[in-house]
This record gives structure tokens, C-alpha cells and sequence, in this order.
């Protein structure tokens, strides 16, 4: 199988030659530490030397926030724009997704790949566009004051990214990311309830429309809202955060309806031994393997505080036991 047949296969919960090694960004200082300053950037060159399945092209929509810049040159957001009715005039300014210019990057990567790993386009449905435009306050605010507004901004970047969506399947995309965080370990953002009333039906028709098999991305534990989310026909589930969601129990109660992607540690990765993220990848292809419909990867994204050597352990220790599917 190539990378591609054997991710397009755990999609539709089968059981490829080997279990797919899946990540959706490492961040530059490890890929400098591990590859140097020049095949950093060389998508194609890392997943080689990785062993992933994957490589990733990003289209996410543009947000509505406030910027500061931090001496390293990276800038975090303090706070979203648009708190009511007088701040949309933001959203014109929306960059249009049909720009064939947005798209070289992965016209290039397509023509590079020939169809050996399956190209991951990165977007969002819009949840989380629309929570950090408004950010948590000015949310809970208008939840309560003008949820119209919320329906409103969410209802624009979700047919921005359905635009995004159905242009990248033009262009070489094989597998749709929709990254929206919308809980934390505790449990979600916002009531069950509210989720399935207010926000569910504004992303339920751009989820429906996607061309191609699709994972969605959140953070946190799901399972409050889990039954609701699965409506919108996603074929995978990422990334399964171990410090609040059993990869184990999940795979029980729902590895025949979605494709389970994670769940190592990032802890693990960025404050472990090498021995411990071993046993972490053994634990993951022990709990989410058999069977089939199940990719590894960590349980978020490979940060720049990872150390490394561990990363090089986890494809190491995946190699070893990636011998194929048990059942």
C-alpha cells in the first residue's frame, strides 16, 4: 500500500497493511534540531525520514483579533474584534478563498507527492474562527445578550471555509482537517445544549458538502457533546487527549462508527524519557490497532518544547511494532 491507499483505508475504518502515522504540524525548532536549517522546510524530505503518511497544507480562515508581538518575532492574540453588531464590518475584509494565488503551495506539493502520501488540507469549519473573533467574554456575552450575532459570524467563516474546502479538493487535497477546539479537559466550552441548539446547525450544511473524507480536530474532552458532533459525518476523530479521554474506552464505544487518530502524550513527548513515550506508543497501538480504523499520532501536535530525541524514539518504537494490523 502506498501512504495514501493506507490512510484512505483506516478512513473507512479498515485495516490497512500497517497502522498510519499521522501528524498535522511539527513545529520548526524540532524539524531544525532533527533535519537542519534548510530540510526543515522540506515537507516531503521530514515525512520520509518520519515514516508519516501525511504531509499538510494549511488553509485556515483569517481571524478578527488583536495581535501583540513577542520579542522572538511570534505574536499571540489578546483579544477577538468583534464583540457586536458595529465590529462586522471586519469580516469584509476576509481574504477571498478563491484566490488561485492561496493555492500554488499546494499546486507545488501535489506535482512533488505524485500520489505517494495523502495531502492533508488543514481549515476549520469555522467554530473556532468565530470563538477567537469574539473571544470566550465577548462569546458568553452574546450568548445570553444577541445570539444572533454568534450565528451570524459563525454562519460567514463557515462558508468561508466550505469555499476553502472545495478548492483545495481541486487542487490535490485528499483529506479534509477541520481543526475547532471547542473543549478543554474539563469538558466542553459551552454547554451541551448550547452547542446543539446555537452552533451545530450553523456548520452542519459546510460539513455535509465536503467532498472528500474528512478528521476533525478538537482538543479536550469531547464526550459531552461526542453523539451531537458525530452528526456532522466526519470520518476521523483527532486527537484523543489521554490526559482526559481513554483511547481504550473510546475505541470501544465508538471504533465502529469513526476513524480514533492520537493519542500520544505531548506531556510525554516534551518531559519524558525516551522509555516512556515507548510505552506510549505501545499503549496507543495496543488500545487503538486492533481491528483497524486507526491512525497514531500525538495527541495535539509536536511543539517546539518537544524534546527531540523523543521524537525520534516514537518513530523508532512505531517502527518496530508497526508490523500491521492485530485483530
Amino acid at each position: 500500500m502506498t501512504s495514501k491507499e493506507r490512510v484512505l483505508c483506516a478512513l473507512k475504518l479498515g485495516k490497512p497493511d500497517r497502522v498510519p502515522f499521522f501528524e498535522t504540524h511539527i513545529d520548526r525548532p524540532v524539524l531544525t534540531a532533527l533535519f537542519g536549517e534548510k530540510l526543515a522546510s522540506v515537507r516531503i524530505h521530514v515525512a520520509e525520514q518520519l515514516g508519516l503518511d501525511v504531509i499538510v497544507f494549511s488553509m485556515l480562515p483569517p481571524l478578527c483579533v488583536h495581535e501583540e508581538k513577542l520579542p522572538d518575532g511570534r505574536t499571540y492574540q489578546t483579544g477577538g474584534k468583534l464583540h457586536t453588531r458595529d465590529d462586522l464590518e471586519a469580516l469584509d475584509a476576509l481574504k477571498d478563498p478563491t484566490d488561485p494565488a492561496l493555492y500554488v503551495e499546494l499546486e507545488e506539493m501535489a506535482a512533488r507527492n505524485k500520489g505517494k502520501r495523502a495531502i492533508l488540507g488543514r481549515t476549520r469549519l469555522g467554530l473556532s474562527a468565530m470563538l477567537m473573533s469574539m473571544d470566550l467574554e465577548g462569546f458568553s456575552l452574546a450568548s445570553v445578550d444577541d445570539p444572533d450575532l454568534i450565528v451570524h459570524i459563525l454562519k460567514r467563516y463557515s462558508r468561508w471555509c466550505s469555499v476553502a474546502m472545495q478548492e483545495m479538493s481541486r487542487r490535490g487535497v485528499d483529506v479534509i482537517l477541520c481543526a475547532d477546539d471547542i473543549a478543554y479537559h474539563s469538558g466542553s466550552m459551552m454547554s451541551p445544549a448550547m452547542f446543539r441548539e446555537l452552533l451545530l446547525p450553523c456548520v452542519m450544511e459546510a460539513a455535509h458538502s465536503i467532498p472528500l473524507p474528512w478528521v476533525y480536530h478538537s482538543d479536550g474532552d469531547l464526550r459531552p457533546v461526542l453523539k451531537d458532533l458525530l452528526t456532522l459525518g466526519m470520518n476521523g476523530l483527532h486527537p484523543i487527549e489521554p490526559e482526559c479521554m481513554s483511547l481504550k474506552e473510546m475505541k470501544q464505544q465508538y471504533g465502529s462508527k469513526v476513524c480514533l487518530v492520537g493519542n500520544v502524550s505531548v506531556d510525554t513527548l516534551s518531559r519524558g524519557s525516551t522509555e516512556d513515550i515507548r510505552n506510549e506508543v505501545r499503549r496507543c497501538m495496543k488500545d487503538g490497532a486492533p481491528g483497524g480504523g486507526y491512525m497514531i499520532s500525538s495527541a495535539n501536535s509536536i511543539p517546539d518544547y518537544a524534546i527531540p530525541a523523543n521524537v525520534l524514539a516514537m518513530v523508532d518504537e512505531l517502527k518496530k511494532l508497526n508490523t500491521g494490523y492485530s485483530t
